[in-house]
């Protein structure tokens, strides 16, 4: 079953015992989240938390972050890929016992690296500068530099031009230094006739103390640089290049410390209710499935108790397999369902692949969308945040593919008249433009019809567009049914007898009138029995509504029977597929077009060939990512609007583990 009970324990804990027992809860494989008796109501918000002082290495975990994030890789495919490094829970539990030695490294790292970054942006603005290196000078916190340095040469302002008087003739201005800020540096750029001045004042102030001339700072800098390279050498950490052991043993480290952190955190949520209590209470959720196991954990350790309790909010684990995991992140943007409702996710799954497929409507479309989204889903394996979009788009171009085929769109027309599009041709069964596709188009010298339109000719002569809005209104009234099908299964499992009965007259009244209006413009069933039908379903309306007397039944039927108007209206906004389609696939037969003509235009052939490439090129990846838009939005329009209010309630609580894997590190728990 897709969506799993979860259970609610209160722990019962001895303060001594509190660090051991969250360890063992943490440092495990349990899937567990931890519940604030807060959310129990007012008399639960006057519990104490207890406090926790213990000394935590947790304030390297931004260095380590730093370093982790420095290697890894870059570019676009990179930024998709799933690069963490793998361990088994083993390997981290390890490393507490090589923290002393890791830790400083990893901080020697990250100055050195830092230091580095420094000398790099010093040696830039030295080489871009107009101005000897001399004329540089380099400190921190100076924003008060100037403003300190107009005060003193106005107080020294006789010194001064005794001084300098043989240098300028007129008054001596008021110096002002260029300040550049480089990381928490900041770097005074002197003119060569203010130098003089700014010496003094450097050797007569505090300042002096603070600002150094940049090349004895950047001379220091690189001894601090070669320093830390010997140290980390000898510790076989090279910071110029780190071996993959190096990389594995900062991601251990990095996973052990978020661990420590988690069991900080989780502490945080251990409260007591009385004043100088001896025991502390937790409340945690984890799947059903994983009792047997925390009990297990708990009887390892002494004098604490683990009881199963109620919590206000349903909790459960709604989690699909496989590839339907994906399209579940649909419906869990509306909420999340309880164990009475029904899941919808693999039905979600095929309407917004055929949506998707009905608004592309192109196979050579279609085709790049599932090369491209299928080639990082099984050969770079994805980030775990990226996998779910690209699946569904993985799908969804695959429909669109086969729907695409079926049509024979490939880039529009654009194979049409090639020997490719002569083979293309025997998969299509439908040419959505053309009735008649033997008579409109003599010049592709067809020999027969597409099947359906050969059936839409034997029926009348009926359009292609036509029967594609009728079928898009098909879809439509499939798909709210079904929607309307869920909504009674789930009234059952919860044993909501009136709705149940409700929405039963509901469907019956929609499917008779349906059927009379068939009778009536067929004359192949008694008009009088499907009138019938009708009335007595309509009845149900009045009867099984939520009124509570005779007015409001009637009152809640006549507006039941007004629902017609928004049913309709569902209905009608379906025919947006066929629309968005057609517009695609048309400007993509106008970007073939055009691009012909300019080929024609071209005296020269090669220069043409080459021009209409790259027309056709970006023309189509245009028409492409517009498309994509469209392609993607209606489905999620239809889905949310049309299909899941008609049964989707979601009012329960999706459980959220705690996240022990990291970005950097991803924990094997079967070793």
């Amino acid at each position: 079953m897709p969506v799993q009970p979860v259970k609610v324990f209160l722990l019962t804990i001895p303060k001594d015992r509190v660090e051991s027992c969250l360890r063992s809860l943490v440092f495990n494989d349990l899937e567990f989240e931890v519940l604030s008796p807060v959310e129990l109501g007012n008399e639960w918000k006057n519990v104490r938390f207890l406090s926790t002082t213990k000394e935590s290495f947790t304030k390297y975990l931004p260095i380590l972050e730093r370093l982790l994030a420095r290697f890894q890789p870059k570019g676009f495919l990179n930024n998709l890929t799933d690069n963490r490094i793998t361990a088994n829970f083993k390997e981290v539990l390890q490393m507490e016992f090589e923290l002393p030695e890791v830790l400083p490294i990893a901080r020697s790292l990250d100055e050195y690296y830092q230091l580095q970054e420094l000398a790099q942006k010093l040696k830039n603005l030295v080489s871009t500068s107009k101005l000897p290196i001399t004329n540089l000078f380099i400190g921190q916190n100076l924003d008060q530099f100037n403003q300190d340095l107009s005060d003193f040469v106005k107080t020294n302002l006789e010194t001064f031009q005794k001084r300098l008087a043989d240098q300028f003739e007129a008054s001596i201005e008021t110096p002002n230094c260029q300040l550049l800020t480089i990381a928490e540096y900041q770097v005074l750029v002197v003119q060569p006739k203010d130098k003089d001045i700014i010496t003094t004042f450097l050797q007569t102030t505090n300042y002096g103390e603070r600002v150094r001339p940049l090349i004895e700072f950047m001379q220091t800098l690189q001894e601090k640089l070669a320093n830390l390279k010997v140290e980390l050498i000898d510790k076989d950490f090279c910071p110029d290049e780190l071996t993959p052991e190096n990389l594995k043993k900062l991601a251990l480290t990095h996973e052990y410390l978020h661990l420590e952190n988690l069991v900080t955190q989780v502490q945080r949520q251990v409260f007591e209710v009385t004043e100088n209590s001896k025991v502390g209470f937790l409340f945690i959720a984890l799947p059903a499935a994983q009792e047997a196991k925390l009990k297990n954990l708990i009887q390892k350790q002494d004098q604490v108790l683990v009881q199963e309790t109620s919590w206000p909010v349903e909790i459960v684990n709604w989690q699909n397999p496989g590839d339907l995991a994906s399209f579940q992140t649909i419906g869990q943007a509306m909420g999340t369902l309880s164990q009475k409702e029904t899941d919808p996710t693999l039905i979600t799954a095929i309407l917004f692949s055929l949506f998707f497929a009905f608004c592309l409507s192109d196979a050579l479309y279609g085709l790049i969308i599932a090369l491209v989204t299928g080639f990082i889903l099984f050969f770079r394996k994805p980030k775990p945040e990226f996998k779910p979009t690209l699946t569904i788009f993985f799908w969804s171009g695959v429909a669109t593919i086969i729907y695409g085929a079926l049509t024979n769109s490939w880039a529009g027309n654009l194979f049409q008249n090639t020997p490719v599009g002569k083979l293309l041709a025997n998969l299509q069964i439908l040419d959505p433009l053309s009735l008649n596709p033997v008579k409109e188009h003599p010049e592709l010298n067809l020999t027969k019809n597409p099947v359906v339109n050969q059936w839409l000719i034997d029926a009348g002569n009926l359009h292609p567009i036509a029967a594609m809005l009728g079928f898009s209104l098909l879809v439509g009234l499939i798909s709210i049914f079904v929607g309307y099908l869920i909504k009674i299964n789930n009234h059952k499992k919860a044993g909501n007898w009136l709705d149940l009965l409700f929405d039963i007259s509901w469907v019956g009244f929609l499917v008779s009138l349906f059927l009379s209006i068939y009778t009536v413009v067929s004359a192949s069933v008694s008009t009088q029995l499907t009138l019938i039908i009708m009335s007595l379903f309509t009845i149900g309306l009045f009867i099984f509504n939520k009124g509570k007397d005779l007015l409001a039944k009637i009152s809640n039927g006549l507006g039941s029977l007004y629902g017609l108007i928004s049913f309709g209206s569902d209905v009608l906004s379906f025919t947006r597929l066929v629309a968005v389609g057609l517009t695609s696939g048309i400007i993509a037969n106008v970007i073939n077009q055009i691009g012909w003509l300019l080929y024609q235009a071209f005296g020269n052939q090669i220069l043409g060939t080459i021009f209409l490439i790259i027309f056709l090129v970006c023309g189509h990846l245009f028409n492409l990512v517009i498309a994509l838009f469209g392609a993607y939005i209606n489905p999620l329009r239809l889905n949310y609007v049309e299909f899941y209010p008609k049964f989707f309630k979601g009012t329960a609580q999706q459980i959220q583990p705690l996240q022990k894997n990291t970005f950097y590190l991803k924990l094997n728990f079967n070793n």
